[in-house]
């Protein structure tokens, strides 16, 4: 190909043709791997409050069968009541007499 020719009065020069093009796509990518680490950052902050949320329901969980427990209510309705067997709840209450 001649770089002599003229396009508009502008000397051709294939090489900075194609130094713009990739220069354009570079600049595409580096844009898409901002918009994904955007997305991945975004989706680690939902994923910790979810997993916050979950810690303190579950909390919430265990306080209640314990305070159940320590009211007097059998094993056998706390399971029913929060959909556990009876050995998952003698654990949470086991478990919770040996940190006092």
């Amino acid at each position: 190909m001649d770089t002599n020719n003229y396009e508009f009065g502008i000397p051709y020069d294939p090489v900075e043709d194609w130094r713009k093009i990739f220069q354009g796509a570079v600049n595409i990518y580096k844009k898409e791997l901002k918009n994904s680490k955007k997305i991945i950052e975004d989706s680690k902050q939902e994923l910790m409050s979810s997993k916050e949320e979950l810690n303190a329901s579950k909390q919430e969980k265990l306080d209640m069968i314990n305070n159940f427990y320590n009211q007097g209510i059998s094993l056998n309705v706390i399971a029913k009541a929060c959909n556990l067997s009876i050995e998952e709840v003698e654990k949470i209450v086991n478990k919770s007499k040996s940190k006092k």
